[in-house]
């Protein structure tokens, strides 16, 4: 079943992106980096949910059909879209799925045309820039300071309890306690300290803060960060 709460996150996040005082070049790069995270988890895509965004910034580039790059290599194939409903497209689309043969377009339906990532292999814009990617916690704190600018403590909410709830378990950090206290929880826990929560339903029981539940599984660091983050 698909890790909605984690598609909701990243959904959230985009828009958060789009609000920030940067430009299109900045923005890219942390769209980017949302779904690169984004793809650790069991999750479905959702660049449809903010298709306008991508597009607008750029991170996203439509082709139509016969002006897809590969169009002349697999006609048969990109032909039988049109009556399709919204499909991943492979780099040899009429193989299966392989690290050799990954997932290079998505096609949509509703506008029947096929969309491409920035820094995908058929992404012809802004050929310029190279990706840069983010440690999980150093993004977790940039999009949770960038929550604080704009005055969202829903996503400071929501990115806090991802960070203690899915990526020290499913992305867990090799720094030691005291490398991840300054530069991170440190100053996660002073702008979660800013908000006040009191009546603050989380989008899932799976990212309540104040849950007992969590402790039941959480381990010793976990358990720790929660109780250093909260205890304000």
């Amino acid at each position: 079943m698909s890790m909605w709460e984690v598609e909701h996150i990243i959904e959230q996040t985009i828009k958060l992106i789009a609000s920030a005082d940067s430009t299109d070049r900045e923005k890219r790069h942390l769209i980017h980096n949302a779904y690169y995270l984004q793809a650790a988890f069991d999750t479905s895509h959702t660049h449809f949910r903010v298709k306008d965004i991508l597009l607008s910034t750029q991170y996203m580039q439509a082709y139509a059909i016969e002006e897809f790059p590969t169009y002349h290599l697999y006609p048969k194939y990109f032909d039988s879209l049109i009556d399709a409903g919204d499909a991943w497209v492979y780099d040899n689309p009429t193989a299966i799925r392989s690290t050799d043969n990954p997932e290079v377009a998505l096609w949509d339906n509703e506008s029947q045309r096929l969309y491409v990532d920035f820094g995908s292999p058929y992404y012809s814009l802004n050929t310029d820039e190279t990706v840069a990617l983010y440690e999980p916690l150093d993004f977790a704190l940039l999009i949770i300071r960038e929550a604080s600018k704009q005055n969202n403590k829903g996503i400071v909410y929501d990115w806090t309890g991802f960070v203690l709830f899915y990526l020290l378990t499913m992305l867990p950090s090799d720094k030691t306690v005291s490398e991840l206290q300054q530069p991170y929880f440190t100053e996660i826990r002073s702008i979660f300290a800013s908000f006040d929560f009191t009546n603050y339903e989380p989008i899932d029981d799976r990212l309540d803060l104040y849950s007992d539940f969590h402790k039941e599984w959480l381990s010793e660091q976990q358990l720790k960060w929660l109780m250093y983050v909260t205890a304000v």
